[in-house]
């Protein structure tokens, strides 16, 4: 029997959608998604991370709303992307392996940006805690609305902020964010907003050129310099 992080039998890639289903059902033990879960819970709590405990518990319930399959599946369902089907992103548990990826090239990428971000500033610390979370829930919609999806949804961008924002108003994040703080102890001034952008465009900054055109649109808000490092962040993840 498979668990979590074994490579899957090559041929899963080259199923159709009942194959693979039935290989899902029949080759993982179900302790895997357990297992899945609890992985994804340290990396969140990581002290690495230096999150506050606000977008501990935040990335956590939104990670509690996701179905089991996200735990399972590997991060290019068809085995085309993120290093093949030989690669460790694409084995069982192939999500938490690349999100843990991306979340270890946000110290790399904030410094590709440091000036224009005043690492001295006490805006810093907010690029980087949103970056950070960011770059947790980036791909939280990769087994579509219903989380039943064994091929990464072509939209998971906007399926992943659609529900990042529903766990946010479910939450009454609103009213804890107003009372909390950072570990610097600056307060936030800027979350929600940010962070369902970068998500919801992540998949169409891999273009250098739409990074050009999104800045002519937007300028450079927090919530355009969040979705440029994002995409950087999971682009050189590999």
């Amino acid at each position: 029997m498979k668990v979590l992080f074994d490579l899957f039998d090559l041929h899963y890639f080259d199923a159709d959608a009942l194959g693979k289903r039935e290989y899902l059902t029949k080759c993982i033990e179900p302790s895997a998604v357990s297992l899945g879960r609890s992985r994804m819970d340290e990396l969140i709590e990581s002290s690495s991370l230096d999150l506050s405990d606000f977008s501990v518990s935040f990335c956590q319930r939104v990670f509690q709303s996701v179905g089991s399959l996200w735990f399972l599946l590997p991060t290019s369902t068809g085995g085309k992307y993120h290093g093949g089907p030989g690669s460790v992103s694409n084995c069982i548990g192939g999500n938490i392996v690349h999100t843990s990826a991306v979340v270890g090239r946000v110290g790399k990428v904030l410094n590709r940006y440091r000036e224009l971000l005043n690492s001295t500033g006490p805006e810093f610390v907010n690029y980087r805690e949103v970056l950070t979370v960011a770059c947790l829930l980036h791909d939280i919609g990769k087994a579509g609305a219903l989380g039943l999806e064994v091929y990464s949804s072509a939209n998971h961008g906007e399926i992943g902020a659609s529900i990042i924002d529903s766990c946010w108003s479910k939450g009454k994040f609103n009213d804890l964010l107003t009372s909390s703080s950072l570990g610097s102890g600056a307060g936030f001034s800027f979350f929600i907003e940010p962070l369902c952008f970068a998500i919801h465009e992540h998949m169409y900054m891999w273009r250098g050129i739409n990074y050009l055109e999104i800045v002519r649109l937007r300028d450079l808000t927090p919530s355009v310099l969040i979705s440029i490092m994002l995409c950087e962040c999971d682009y050189f993840s590999f």
